[in-house]
């Protein structure tokens, strides 16, 4: 049987190694620039907009630990007055906005691991706080479904610029929503993934930590190294959304082949693609929230992931042609 994915492919010729990958990937970025936008404008939202605090919430746990009694060891005491103090801090500077970039598969965003209410001008922004636990678990959960969407209207832009003939037969719109929708299943198939793997991992990790805490600790790390490499198979799934317009199901098939024909050169892209990604995020970290050059820090920001993800799909395009049968892609290696 054969798969049709209605999108050519880049190039006919042999795929791009890593090294010519990432340097294609940051020549996409600089001839379209304008597809950092989402990010970098998400970045100045986070820095320079209202911010949402869930601090009352905060304040009655911190009221309900302060009332349980005192702890007779003055270790557990110091160490429940620090998570207090801790508690009482991310409380403060946690911004609920950062709920719009869910975990892993939202739009890459340098401010969402920041903590901190610091801004260039001396008055602070407007702080709207939410103080009902219901109303906070409904926004948790519109947040996240809008922050995938904001990350399929990136994809998509991101994969118009890849894609030199990008067909005409599905608008940006359509596209998007295309993207949308399989960044929604995506995301319930890693959460089920996550909870059959972490359960059990969870109960048989508490019954062997009363016998052996290390064994206890052990187990929990299997559990997580288990569903990292379960999810590491997948990782292509929405480029086959993206650049091939495949259903779900087809784009996860094909990301599982393509891990398990090219593993090495498929990892070793992705590696070498975080390791400039974290570190030049230790670079954009360095100014602080109340100097202008964060802005600068946030264009760098959003260039460098915009570039390592042009990099992938220019990876992906060049390995997973228009057509590909199940048994087999392209067997070149980069």
């Amino acid at each position: 049987m054969v798969e049709s994915f209605s999108v050519s492919t880049l190039s006919e010729n042999k795929p791009l190694t890593i090294v010519e990958s990432l340097a294609s990937g940051f020549d996409a970025v600089t001839r379209a620039p304008q597809i950092i936008l989402v990010p970098f404008l998400f970045d100045l939202f986070l820095w320079l907009g209202p911010r949402l605090s869930a601090y009352p919430l905060v304040k009655g746990i911190l009221a309900f630990m302060l009332s349980l009694p005192a702890m007779p060891d003055q270790t557990a005491q110091t160490q429940m007055a620090q998570m207090q103090t801790l508690l009482d801090q991310i409380g403060q500077q946690f911004n609920l906005f950062t709920w719009l970039s869910p975990m892993v598969l939202g739009v890459p965003s340098l401010m969402s691991n920041i903590l901190g209410n610091a801004q260039p001008w001396a008055q602070p922004g407007s702080i709207w706080e939410v103080n009902n636990v219901l109303v906070y678990l409904g926004m948790f959960g519109l947040f996240s479904l809008i922050g995938l969407g904001l990350t399929a209207l990136y994809w998509s832009q991101v994969a118009r610029a890849v894609l030199k003939h990008y067909p005409g037969d599905r608008g940006w719109a359509a596209h998007t929503l295309h993207i949308w929708g399989g960044l929604v299943k995506l995301t319930m198939v890693l959460i089920t993934l996550g909870l059959v793997i972490g359960f059990p991992a969870l109960i048989v990790a508490t019954i062997a930590g009363l016998i052996n805490l290390f064994l206890g600790q052990l187990i929990i790390m299997l559990g997580l190294a288990t569903f990292m490499w379960a999810a590491s198979y997948m990782v292509f799934a929405l480029h086959g959304i993206a650049l091939r317009q495949a259903s779900f199901f087809q784009a996860v098939k094909v990301s599982l082949i393509l891990m398990r024909t090219q593993f090495f050169s498929a990892a070793g892209l992705l590696m070498i693609s975080l390791l400039i990604y974290i570190g030049l995020g230790i670079v954009w970290n360095l100014p602080e929230g109340d100097s202008w050059l964060r802005a600068g820090a946030l264009l760098g920001n959003a260039f460098i992931a915009t570039g390592v993800l042009c990099a992938t799909m220019m990876f992906y395009a060049g390995r997973v042609p228009e057509q590909t049968e199940d048994s087999k892609l392209k067997a070149q290696n980069g």
